[in-house]
């Protein structure tokens, strides 16, 4: 074919392709539909794969071909704190830039419409907004500052990038520098009072607006705004992170309806409800959990027998107190999961529940639902029987007493013990066999360390180390593990509607991604079909233990993954290398686990009917979703207030120096790592002495004038330069040999 042939025929497939009535087809179904004789299916399949190759169509896993070039479409636009903007295609992973002067009036999280550009930018095509669809939220948390007659707020979400005028009379009477709630009214500014706030802030003269504000607000953004919450002023203790919490539209308080019906549920275990249930209260049972915890919603009994051990997994029946569609349980939807930060806890239920009737305290009649399973020794599951069941816990241990007592042979815990020391020596037998048949089949360990962060009275952090983990963790964990699965392939293979966990394989430019750096490592993994199977990837990272690069490679397999989520499908988890797997275990805290809960129970006591299957398929796909996104906003907020409380922490050490390892590098810097886990990083263009530039062949930093080079595992010196509690950004700077030794270097 010539050109204007070969252009002809692309045009002719491309209008067929893009027409309102086409749905997505396969390449033999457009030939089809197209009349496209069989002589010529050798220069259509060319030009099918021309279109995909410069974008105009799209080809998905099952080879189903969709137009790419829709000129308007939707999405939710999400905005940097550098103010850089992308919107996310509903219908594709695409991200599609977006310019500051093609934003509108959108704002990070909005439903958007976006026309393309035909222009590509960078990695990206790009486009504009023309019409807000749906506000992501109408509240916004924000600090308050006042100057000669005017009341600002500026949004702590530094992605909100506008200020809000305060013309109600209530906002008169808040304090400046108090944190708030502000709601967004509309953009019928006072034009004087725009150009004083101009004059003001962009001059900054008169307001206390911190620098970094003042360089990210849009100035073309001003919006009229009401305070309907004071939170507190910004330097009271707990303000900081109670303003986060809010900023998530996250809810402390319970309603009144809510805590009423917490408050009429009994406080122990009534006869009438054990009836019919399997009674384990005479078996040896324990909880473990970490020395803080309250709410405890699982229980371990166990015994070793001749070829093989019991094992009995105990998980409290929080779906006999809250019931279907109840407040308590409306509510429990709404939040999703607990919320674990720094200073507190937000639970899922009030603690009336969640620290009494359904928290497995030692001592107390508990109904539960219990997996029991026979496993041999070497893992492989024989029987097991699911069923409710009521227990009574013996004794409430912590990991450290049980970490004590097996491994540390600790002769006052074991006195103190001694009827529980051999079942405590079965679990980490059982837990070993447990976990070395998972990491064989495939599981995947990102053994990445999590931070302690320890605060005062006040609020401020004092201390952040390592959490200490040790193998009695693990062994709760592999238990755990091995419930939710055999749980899953249960009901899987019931065929009634259920909610699974699940992980899928991750994309194959990620994955590329990922082993274009192993490859920088020396370590070499040629993928299968352009997959990298779990078996695989563990090992890979086996190969990196304590090896340079090991904590970065571990950090970008970890980001390559596709997020894990709730599902009505069972597609499989592949980070655990899992076929069947759901959450079940923790109904105290997580709504899914509560909502299969009950489809448990009815399909044990012969109640699935008709009715009930079609009720659970109505409305299993959108608890999935919403617990899913409930779990985003619950990590999000987690780790925003573990960054704040870092920065806080090392604004105190400013000028100090640190040994730290470095975990990547970038173009524009250095990350090191601290060994409490405190990250930081180095400006490259702010380094003394030398002119520093990224060699991203060798992954190496290289000093141009003085020769230094620097990569990713070697040791480095560094001083702390700022932290910002407000950012959660920590600068570290090398310091200078005249630093170290008094001495320039020649």
């Amino acid at each position: 074919m010539d050109i204007s042939e070969i252009n002809d025929k692309k045009n002719r497939v491309y209008e067929f392709i893009k027409s309102d009535e086409y749905k997505p087809m396969s390449r033999r179904q457009i030939a089809q539909f197209m009349q496209v004789p069989k002589q010529e299916k050798s220069d259509f399949n060319d030009v099918i794969d021309l279109l995909s190759i410069e974008g105009y169509i799209k080809i998905d896993s099952k080879g189903k071909i969709s137009n790419n070039r829709k000129s308007k479409l939707t999405g939710t636009i999400s905005t940097t704190m550098k103010g850089v903007s992308f919107v996310r295609l509903d219908d594709s992973d695409e991200e599609i830039f977006i310019s500051k002067d093609n934003v509108l009036d959108a704002l990070n999280g909005d439903k958007v419409s976006v026309k393309i550009f035909d222009e590509v930018t960078g990695k990206h095509r790009e486009g504009r907004v023309t019409e807000v669809v749906s506000r992501a939220r109408d509240n916004f948390v924000c600090t308050i500052y006042k100057a000669d007659g005017l009341t600002v707020a500026i949004p702590d979400d530094r992605r909100i990038q506008v200020c809000f005028f305060m013309y109600d009379s209530f906002s008169e009477d808040v304090m400046e520098k108090n944190k708030v709630v502000v709601k967004y009214v509309g953009d019928d500014v006072n034009p004087s009072d725009k150009t004083k706030l101009l004059r003001y802030i962009f001059s900054k003269k008169v307001m206390a607006i911190s620098e970094e504000d003042v360089d990210r607000i849009d100035k073309s953004k001003f919006y009229v705004g009401e305070v309907t919450e004071v939170i507190g002023h910004a330097d009271d203790p707990g303000v900081d992170i109670l303003s986060i919490v809010k900023k998530y539209n996250i809810s402390e308080e319970f309603p009144k309806e809510v805590l009423d019906k917490a408050e009429k549920t009994p406080r122990k275990v009534e006869k009438k409800d054990i009836k019919g249930r399997k009674d384990y209260r005479d078996l040896p049972t324990v909880t473990i959990d970490g020395e803080e915890a309250k709410d405890l919603d699982d229980a371990i009994t166990i015994e070793k027998k001749k070829n093989h051990f019991t094992l009995g997994v105990h998980i409290a029946d929080v779906s006999h107190y809250v019931t279907e569609n109840s407040p308590l349980d409306k509510e429990a939807l709404k939040r999703g999961t607990s919320i674990y930060l720094t200073d507190r806890v937000i639970p899922m239920i009030p603690h009336r529940l969640s620290n009494g009737i359904c928290s497995l305290n030692a001592g107390e009649d508990r109904l539960t639902l219990s997996c029991v399973m026979d496993i041999d020794f070497k893992g492989k599951l024989l029987s097991y029987d699911i069923s409710e069941s009521v227990i009574n816990v013996d004794r409430r241990m912590s990991y450290n007493q049980v970490h004590k007592i097996v491994e540390e042979n600790d002769p006052e815990l074991n006195e103190a013990y001694k009827e529980l020391v051999p079942d405590f020596q079965n679990m980490y037998e059982l837990a070993a066999i447990l976990r070395n048949k998972r990491f064989k089949e495939g599981s995947i360990d990102f053994d990445l360390p999590e931070s302690k962060i320890t605060l005062d009275e006040e609020g401020v952090p004092v201390d952040v180390s390592l959490y200490e983990r040790n193998d009695s963790h693990k062994l709760i964990e592999e238990f755990m593990l091995q419930a939710n699965r055999t749980v899953a392939e249960h009901f899987f293979w019931q065929e009634i509607p259920f909610l699974y966990r699940i992980h899928e394989e991750p994309e194959e430019t990620k994955i590329s991604s990922f082993l274009s750096m192993c490859l920088k490592f020396g370590v070499k993994v040629s993928p299968k079909n352009g997959s990298l199977m779990p078996k695989e990837l563990q090992k890979i990272l086996n190969k990196l233990t304590d090896k340079p690069g090991e904590k970065l490679l571990n950090m970008l397999a970890l980001r390559s993954m596709s997020k894990a989520r709730y599902s009505t499908k069972c597609v499989g988890h592949y980070g655990l290398s899992m076929e069947y797997y759901c959450h079940f275990t923790s109904p105290i805290r997580r709504y899914p686990d509560l909502q299969i809960h009950r489809i448990i129970k009815e399909s044990l006591n012969g109640k699935l009917n008709s009715k009930r299957l079609s009720h659970y398929e109505e409305i299993l796909k959108d608890v999935a979703e919403r617990t899913s996104d409930r779990e985003r906003v619950a990590i999000d907020c987690e780790r925003e207030v573990d960054d704040m409380k870092k920065a806080e922490y090392m604004s105190k050490f400013i000028g100090e120096k640190y040994t730290g390892e470095i975990t990547s590098l970038t173009s524009f810097g250095i990350y090191v790592t601290l060994p409490n886990s405190i990250e930081g990083m180095i400006n490259l263009a702010e380094l003394k002495d030398d002119y520093y530039i990224f060699d991203e062949a060798n992954y190496v930093v290289v000093g141009k004038r003085l020769g230094k080079e620097y990569s990713v595992g070697d040791e480095l010196e560094i001083e702390v330069l700022a932290a910002s509690k407000y950012t959660g950004n920590i600068d570290f700077g090398i310091p200078s040999d005249e630093d170290k030794d008094g001495e320039k270097p020649e």
